[in-house]
């Protein structure tokens, strides 16, 4: 995964700085980008075209108070097929992912 394979997974109408990407095994990466967003509802809104791009559900993991370490808005997501609390037994053969989303807004 490069910067430019990583903006085409990303919506289009926002303004991103990749901070880095790190290559796991199999394929997996974990990136860090910082991108424009003013409020919360801006927030929720990209999360929401997101999930659009990515064809996953995030769902809110945990949020966290208002002002906490200078934040104005935090929350945590994980994917609908992750592996996160999940039954490993029953799930054999179904997808599971371990994908997490972090939104903050200073």
């Amino acid at each position: 995964m490069n910067h430019e394979q990583l903006h085409k997974l990303l919506p289009q109408n926002y303004k991103y700085r990749i901070k880095e990407i790190d290559h796991n095994d199999n394929d997996s990466f974990k990136a860090t980008i910082r991108l424009e967003c003013a409020t919360a509802e801006a927030c929720d809104q990209w999360v929401a075209d997101f999930s659009r791009l990515s064809l996953c559900t995030w769902r809110v993991r945990s949020t966290y108070p208002q002002g906490r370490r200078g934040l104005l808005y935090r929350k945590d997501y994980i994917c609908q097929n992750s592996k996160f609390n999940k039954d490993h037994q029953r799930g054999r053969g179904r997808k599971t992912l371990d994908a997490t989303l972090n939104s903050a807004s200073r």
